[in-house]
Order: structure tokens, then sequence, then C-alpha cells
């Protein structure tokens, strides 16, 4: 990350830059280690995007390829690795299918920047259009 880029990621702000980059961090388990990882945060909409694809394919296949898809998009850099030390590969989705889902999700709803999935999402949307 550049000097300016550090600067404005001290700032409290509303506003995503394109080349603004935060951290994020999957605790230890007792199954998993601990992951440290750099993301770019989705801007309305590309939050907005993956929704649509989620919603296009109605299948929660579609929506772990959706969400894998946008992860090879949106991580700068991790420290996760195979049992043989070597690096995983952020940008392959076939390395990221082959992951813990519990580690997917917490570090794919820090990139959303939320508490939900887009399913979870769909379905609050759906109750809502329902009721009204």
């Amino acid at each position: 990350m550049s000097n300016e880029s550090k600067k404005k990621a001290m700032v409290k702000s509303a506003y995503i830059e394109p080349d603004y980059v935060e951290k994020g961090v999957v605790e230890e388990t007792e199954q998993t280690p601990k992951i440290e990882f750099s993301f770019k945060p989705l801007n309305m909409i590309q939050s907005s995007n993956l929704t649509d694809a989620v919603m296009a394919d109605k299948s929660i296949t579609g929506a772990a390829n959706a969400t894998l898809e946008m992860l090879t998009r949106h991580i700068v850099d991790w420290d996760a690795v195979k049992p043989d030390g070597s690096k995983i590969d952020f940008k392959k989705v076939k390395e990221l299918e082959r992951m813990d889902p519990g580690v997917i999700n917490k570090i794919s709803s820090t990139i959303r920047r939320d508490k939900s999935s887009p399913e979870e999402d769909i379905r609050a949307l759906r109750e809502a259009i329902k009721n009204s």
C-alpha cells in the first residue's frame, strides 16, 4: 500500500477510494489457523452485483461460486497456506473451493462489511416485499 493510501486508511470516511485496502483477521480455531489478509471492501455497486449473481443462480452452489469469484477480485494478500506450506492462491476459485467453509464465510463477510450472507439479505428483502 502506498503512503498516500495508508494516510487515507487512517481517516474515517464513508467514501471508498479505488485503491483503498483494509486488513482483516480470521482468528485461530481448534480446526483452523489464524489467517491475516488484506482486501478491497465492496462498494455499493459491487455489493449489488454480488447479490444479483446470487439471485440469478437461485442455488446454494451458485451463491458459493459468486462469493468465491468475488473473493478472487477483492483479496489483495493473505498468509493462508496448504498443509505443505505453499500459499493458497486466492486468485484461483479452484483453490478457494478447497478451503474450510467457516474461514471463507468469515473472510467474505468481512469484505462485504456485513453480518449476513447475500442469501440472508435476499430472504429479508423478499420478506419485506411480501409484508409491505
